[in-house]
């Protein structure tokens, strides 16, 4: 189980595809994990190096103190891509509530 320490917390993630792909990261929604990508993972990985996570609170990553903002959860992402895809991320997918997330950062 993947874990990084980013921005405070451990979020567990995990990567797959051909590492000289184009980066996709792949963010949960609300009251679900990365799992919920599962039915799109075996077209996704032919095409994409795909970082997905349990968003801060979900799954297996950690449950820090609240509240949580838009722009702490877009700093986890911003801070898995740095950790994982080394900034080569160019395409991100998610819930509406990770867009929001996505901009503050």
């Amino acid at each position: 189980m993947p874990v990084a320490h980013a921005n405070g917390g451990h979020l567990h993630y995990q990567i797959e595809g051909p590492g000289n792909a184009p980066a996709l990261v792949l963010s949960n929604s609300l009251g679900t994990n990365f799992a919920m990508w599962d039915a799109q993972m075996p077209e996704l990985r032919k095409h994409f190096h795909v970082l997905r996570y349990d968003t801060r609170g979900h799954g297996q990553s950690e449950v820090t103190p609240g509240p949580y903002s838009f722009e702490q959860l877009g700093r986890d992402v911003l801070a898995l891509a740095e950790m994982c895809l080394r900034w080569r991320m160019k395409r991100i997918s998610g819930a509406f509530r990770f867009a929001d997330c996505r901009w503050a950062a």
